[in-house]
């Protein structure tokens, strides 16, 4: 019977949800009707995007209030390990200050941003400099080079050239110059000497080892080109042998195939012979035990002893043709690694010939080289034989004029006088001679000495130019150092100028300042925290509130139909009536013993709350909804499968999922 209400129950309240769902949608539409009549349409949707945006803002909210909650909480523990990891390390918070430590940093990196601003600066300063002593030496440089063009007509090559020159003089040597041609042509003369050099001594060690392997593989090549006859010859040998074998395999091969043939002409002969036989032993009874044996049985032994014989010959056959199938494999093979060998052979062979190719080649190259060698001898030879023939020449010259001298010693007055006329002709032109060669040295020293003035006006020019940059570039090495006296004299009186017992009055301060600010953070990360666990908490209440008005709802009308149908039932069965009677007047006992301790009306408390809620709706008197018409209208519409009350499991699912 329970079992049935609670059906009945729950098929109610199904039918309750359904109908105040179907409410709430007429609700809506209504609402949407109106607002349509008004014109209102868009303030209705926009209070619907705004409360949608109001719910979605609140979860962000409190997820944003939760991210805070944890940020907060791993600070809190941050700062805990800190002051455990300080405990554990016997650190006093008086000891490590980590206060002084940042103003020590930053201190310490203003420092450095003053000093790199002061080098950059300097190096600002110095780059100008240095750019005005560029500018200053190209002056010089276009203003000697000017005064080289216009008074002594040198081209700048020249001039650099001679500049080059002096400077080589100073340091106590001598030396031309290289221009671009000649630098190049002189480091392609190195690059070749070193290649050449690198070549001959290739083709000397190639020659060498050369030599040295054809020595060593010349007599292995007479020792292979006789094992290469031999091979061939047994070749040879092998190939009549086989020969041969084949034709005794053939012979064989007829003999065998004959006695076969043979005897199966002599069985078939016998059997047509027997033929006649049988069938008069057939007709004339049985033949006894002592008959005579027939012609078929002779030739069947016979047969039987020429089949035995053969058979022997057969396997005498098969066994001389196995060994001889044996030693052809054998020949086969040897005659195999015997080929293979003669390749090896040959492919040595091939490469002692390409070896004496490579020889030849580098005595052709080496002979030709030999040659040209010979030629350059020759042709040496040759140049000393005309100098000595030039020698020999001047030789007969020498002692022609000795004798000449010799003549005229000996000779007479007039002779003397003619040889005296010539000579003086000769030493006339001579002296002719040495008057033009005297002007022209003449003329080369003054052009000398033009030279020379130009190179010491140079070198005196350098060497006021070179005294000039020294004496700038030591007075800015002396400003250099004043630079940074001063600004080592500057930084010391900076860090001279702020009292002593201000900074540390000011430091203190600072101290306090910033324990006050870390307890207050703290202090603000505790509250935060707090707040956002009592909000959490108010949210949980507020939801056990919600389902509390709904367990209450569901109570109120529980204890309503059960208050209905307990009159229904004491109306229909005096024994439940009786029961209740006696339940009624034990509990009120009860409640009288124990001072009315948890009395309640159920019933009449359910009925009047029915007929407030019905009498605040203000229905009107003929669509007045009470509990027992609902219930009358529920047992109408009983069915057994479903019969709208909640069951025991249907509830305590209910509660699980709530």
């Amino acid at each position: 019977f329970l079992e049935h209400v609670w059906q009945e129950r729950l098929r109610h309240f199904k039918a309750d949800a359904l109908e105040k769902d179907q409410r709430v949608l007429d609700a809506e539409k209504k609402l949407e009707q109106l607002a349509r009549s008004l014109g209102a349409e868009g303030v209705v949707a926009e209070n619907r995007e705004l409360s949608r945006q109001n719910a979605d803002m609140k979860r962000q909210v409190g997820e944003a209030k939760r991210d805070l909650a944890n940020y907060l909480s791993e600070a809190a523990n941050i700062v805990y390990e800190n002051d455990l990891l300080r405990s554990i390390a016997n650190v006093k918070p008086e000891q490590l200050k980590l206060k002084d430590f940042k103003l020590k940093d930053k201190v310490t990196s203003a420092k450095a941003v003053a000093a790199a601003k002061q080098m950059e600066k300097e190096v600002a300063e110095l780059e100008a400099e240095r750019g005005k002593l560029k500018a200053r030496l190209r002056q010089l440089s276009e203003l000697a080079a000017e005064k080289v063009s216009l008074l002594h007509n040198l081209q700048p090559e020249q001039m650099l050239q001679l500049e080059e020159i002096a400077a080589r003089m100073r340091k106590g040597k001598l030396e031309l110059p290289l221009d671009d041609q000649s630098r190049q042509l002189k480091e392609e003369r190195d690059e070749l000497s070193k290649r050449l050099a690198a070549k001959d001594r290739e083709v000397a060690e190639h020659v060498d080892r050369k030599v040295e392997e054809v020595l060593k593989k010349q007599g292995a090549t007479k020792d292979l080109e006789a094992k290469v006859a031999a091979l061939e010859k047994d070749n040879e040998m092998l190939q009549s042998s086989l020969e041969a074998y084949k034709a005794g395999y053939a012979e064989l091969v007829m003999q065998q195939e004959s006695p076969r043939l043979r005897l199966v002409r002599l069985a078939a002969e016998a059997w047509t012979r027997s033929i006649p036989d049988a069938n008069e032993a057939f007709c004339h009874g049985p033949i006894g035990p002592t008959a005579r044996p027939g012609p078929a049985e002779d030739a069947r032994d016979a047969a039987d002893g020429v089949v035995i014989s053969a058979a022997g010959e057969v396997c005498s056959l098969y066994c001389q043709v196995v060994e001889a199938l044996e030693e052809l494999s054998r020949e086969r093979s040897l005659r195999e690694g015997l080929a293979e060998e003669v390749s090896s052979f040959q492919q040595r062979f091939d490469r002692l010939l390409a070896e004496q190719e490579v020889l030849y080649k580098d005595y052709f190259a080496q002979r030709e080289e030999w040659l040209a060698t010979t030629r350059s001898l020759e042709e040496r030879l040759r140049l000393q034989g005309d100098l000595l023939t030039d020698c020999q020449q001047k030789c007969e010259i020498s002692e022609g004029q000795m004798r000449t001298w010799q003549r005229l010693a000996e000779g007479t007055a007039p002779e003397l006088q003619e040889e005296l006329v010539s000579a003086m002709g000769r030493i006339a032109a001579l002296e002719q001679n040495e008057s033009v060669l005297s002007r022209k040295v003449e003329a080369e020293r003054q052009g000398h000495s033009i030279v020379k003035e130009a190179f010491d006006n140079l070198q005196k020019d350098c060497c006021e130019r070179e005294g000039f940059l020294k004496e700038r570039l030591s007075k800015a090495v002396l400003w250099k150092r004043r630079g940074a006296n001063a600004l080592r004299i500057a930084r010391r009186k900076i860090q001279s100028m702020v009292a002593s017992s201000d900074y540390e009055r000011v430091q203190q301060q600072l101290q306090v300042c910033r324990q006050r600010e870390f307890d207050l953070s703290r202090r603000q990360t505790e509250l935060t925290l707090k707040v956002a666990q009592q909000e959490d908490k108010l949210r949980e209440m507020m939801d056990l509130q919600d389902r509390c008005r709904s367990l209450d709802h569901l109570v109120r009308e529980t204890e309503q139909e059960f208050t209905v149908l307990r009159r229904r039932l004491q109306l229909r069965e005096p024994r439940f009536a009786a029961e209740v009677a006696l339940f009624t007047r034990l509990t009120a006992e009860l409640q009288r013993t124990l001072g009315f301790v948890g009395s309640f009306e159920a019933a009449a408390r359910a009925l009047g709350l029915a007929e407030a809620r019905v009498a605040g709706l203000g229905f009107e008197a003929g669509a007045a909804i009470s509990v027992e018409a609902s219930l009358d209208e529920k047992l109408r519409k009983f069915d057994v499968n479903n019969d709208g009350f909640i069951t025991l499991g249907d509830l305590r699912k209910f509660f699980e999922s709530h």
